[in-house]
């Protein structure tokens, strides 16, 4: 081995050294990302999700974003295979993929998002297939025509409020912080 090729593994090695903030500690500095998965049937996390989550966790894994999910507001998602953070069955549902990260030394924080203007308009297994996408502008994504009505303040608002709700579901289930989906074109890019 070089010494260009020691100065690499040295300079690795910082990713499985534990990190400490104010507000969050990890057992190491690796950090699985948010990856959508599609495998939330009606958009309630299964026993399977909590598996699959769990064993990245017991991988060196210091902190897991999950995948997208989605807040209470009827045209968030694209799919029903997406998993949703609201409702009884999605929480109870997410509960258990906390308690199985939480079996290790792994942290866990939702990614909390609503796709906006970038939900199509028709689709296989679109919830809530008569509502058309909302964003601030109602330019689709795609086109950069205008599609669909501008929000309203008092539909940035209730959007606003559903975010909140669901960091607060975050908080009082256990996570260990929340993640605001803010890009790729998506309703807080918009």
């Amino acid at each position: 081995m070089n010494a260009q090729d020691e100065l690499k593994i040295r300079d690795m090695e910082i990713l499985f050294q534990p990190f400490h903030s104010r507000k969050l500690s990890t057992p190491t500095r690796i950090v699985l990302p948010a990856m959508t998965r599609g495998f939330s049937p009606n958009g309630v996390p299964t026993d399977q999700v909590a598996a699959y989550y769990k064993r990245r966790a017991r991988h060196e894994v210091g902190l897991i974003i999950t995948e997208g999910t989605f807040i209470d507001e009827p045209s968030a998602s694209p799919s029903s295979n997406y998993p949703n953070f609201f409702g009884g069955a999605s929480l109870r549902g997410w509960k258990k993929v906390l308690e199985a990260v939480h079996t290790t030394d792994c942290k866990i924080a939702p990614q909390l998002w609503h796709v906006g203007m970038a939900r199509p308009f028709k689709g296989e297994n679109l919830p809530n297939p008569e509502l058309p996408p909302i964003g601030p502008s109602g330019i689709d994504v795609n086109t950069l025509e205008q599609t669909a009505e501008p929000m309203s303040i008092a539909k940035i608002e209730e959007v606003i409020n559903a975010f909140a709700r669901a960091a607060a579901d975050a908080k009082r289930l256990g996570f260990d912080g929340v993640e605001l989906h803010g890009a790729h074109g998506y309703l807080i890019d918009q």
